[in-house]
């Protein structure tokens, strides 16, 4: 098991999602990096692609929340980041900019 402290684990539209409480986007990238290399650390075999590793990307996003403030927006922003990191070679941390 990877652990990174003080976060919330859920499952979001059939994706995971890692809620960090954390402040800003190179903290949240340090974190996301953090466990990027711990599961490749791993070296779980790939089931469909031996001999190479489970590897994963990751898309961070921050916000402040405000009165009224909804999840859809980070939510969505956090999607587009983990569609880039994928898109750019997978085993990648992207940052919704």
């Amino acid at each position: 098991m990877v652990t990174i402290r003080n976060e919330m684990h859920c499952d979001i539209d059939a994706r995971e999602a890692l809620l960090d409480r954390v402040w800003g986007p190179s903290r949240s990238e340090k974190t996301a990096e953090r466990l990027r290399e711990a599961v490749m650390r791993k070296g779980i075999p790939h089931a469909a692609n031996a001999p190479l590793v489970v590897t994963i990307s990751l898309g961070c996003a921050t916000f402040i929340p405000t009165e009224g403030s909804d999840a859809t927006e980070i939510i969505a922003a956090a999607d587009a980041a983990l569609y880039a990191a994928k898109n750019a070679g997978r085993n990648r941390v992207a940052i919704a900019g």
